[in-house]
């Protein structure tokens, strides 16, 4: 028989909640007696819960007191799962490993964004014992991650066995950081992410210029290939020769979003210049293109501004073309630049140019870029012509 919900003054009674009962015309003192918890569909519990989403203490109180609405709610508390220790994921493994343990089975993103460590202070825990966890982790989880954070210090991404994460056959966005061997391992890695819409790599290599990642592309197993799902992508310097790699490897994606970090290290221009026949083979729905330039003079050479003006000519459909400039910049040098890249531009676009001594303090604007549709509306709300924006600078651009 279904349960019924008590209805008292027009007042629904909540779950577990008592009602007095006190017979008419009684002198009887009052009586507590329990309520018949009510019943709702199972579409407006997790409606309920999924309203709380963004409210993580909320969650945690209903999750504490109602029954019913526990298991959402865990869901909920358990969708982004973020550790910034290493002392956190040894614990985390254990309360995995715990036959007690009611945690769900499936979480949306994992952040492995650990410490580095300090001179002078130990670190506490040793290679097995980190990597017995992070397996412990994603076992538990089934790798049913659509998103991974992944920032290593060199003393424990060295040991890194990148085969385990070959079974993230879910994953739509990759962020790798800190220090690795080398880019060899990811590539590899996107063979088995087949649904992968956003990588970003911010990392640096222990590795040199040339190793087995250009040898044997045809040929290599598993085969080389790019997701075709594939829509945003932002390299660290050291990472640029993953443009070189990827202009080697079938099929081609359409690119939405292309962010590039340039420095002036002499090593990591040479792969910069394979960015006009990257932008020929996955420029043509590109949107939203963005450099920072790190301090230096690259930024000033002629070579430069050629390759970015052969980028915007393969890049039919870019509305939003933003360079983070060093300091010191001069008028001059700012002028130099709009005179030779507006030519390679197109009506509606907006070339944006951002200076400044803090650029760089806050990384989180260039890592992480506005959505597509962000970029279209600033696009498509302005006028029919090219547009030019220079923030950090007091310039008059009517003089330029």
């Amino acid at each position: 028989m279904g349960q019924k919900c008590t209805v008292m003054g027009g007042n629904y009674l909540l779950p577990g909640a008592f009602k007095l009962s006190v017979p008419e015309d009684s002198d009887e003192t009052p009586s507590m007696t329990s309520t018949v918890e009510p019943t709702f569909p199972l579409e407006i519990q997790h409606h309920i819960v999924d309203m709380l989403e963004d409210c993580p203490e909320a969650l945690r109180h209903i999750s504490a007191t109602s029954k019913a609405l526990l298991p959402r709610a865990r869901q909920q508390i358990f969708r982004t799962i973020k550790i910034q220790s290493f002392k956190c994921i040894v614990d985390l493994a254990s309360l995995l490993g715990s036959r007690h343990c009611t945690i769900p089975t499936e979480a949306d993103t994992l952040e492995l964004d650990f410490e580095f460590p300090r001179p002078g202070r130990k670190l506490g825990y040793d290679t097995d014992t980190i990597f017995g966890a992070i397996m412990d982790t994603f076992e538990h989880f089934t790798f049913s991650f659509r998103s991974i954070l992944l920032n290593m210090p060199w003393v424990y991404s060295k040991n890194l066995d990148w085969t385990n994460l070959h079974q993230c056959t879910s994953l739509r966005k990759f962020v790798i950081a800190g220090s690795h061997v080398w880019l060899d391992d990811i590539t590899r890695l996107l063979y088995y992410t087949e649904r992968l819409e956003v990588l970003i790599i911010d990392a640096s290599f222990k590795s040199d210029s040339s190793p087995s990642m250009f040898t044997n592309i045809s040929n290599r197993n598993p085969p080389c290939r790019v997701p075709p799902t594939l829509k945003e992508l932002a390299l660290s310097a050291e990472a640029l020769p993953f443009l070189r790699w990827m202009c080697h490897v079938e099929p081609a994606v359409s690119l939405n979003v292309l962010r590039i970090k340039i420095d002036d290290i002499g090593s990591h221009f040479p792969n910069f210049l394979w960015l006009p026949t990257f932008m020929e083979r996955f420029g043509g729905q590109l949107v939203h293109l963005y450099f920072w330039f790190e301090p230096g003079p690259r930024f000033r050479e002629r070579e430069t501004h050629q390759v970015l003006g052969e980028t915007l000519q393969c890049a039919p459909k870019l509305r939003q073309f933003k360079c983070l400039l060093p300091t010191p910049i001069y008028e001059d040098e700012i002028a130099e630049f709009l005179e030779f890249i507006p030519p390679y531009m197109r009506p509606s676009m907006v070339l944006e140019l951002v200076c400044g001594r803090d650029i760089g303090v806050d990384e989180t604007p260039f890592w992480e870029a506005p959505s597509l549709q962000a970029c279209m509306a600033a696009s498509e709300d302005g006028p029919n012509a090219i547009r030019v924006v220079v923030t950090g600078l007091e310039l008059d651009l009517m003089d330029l």
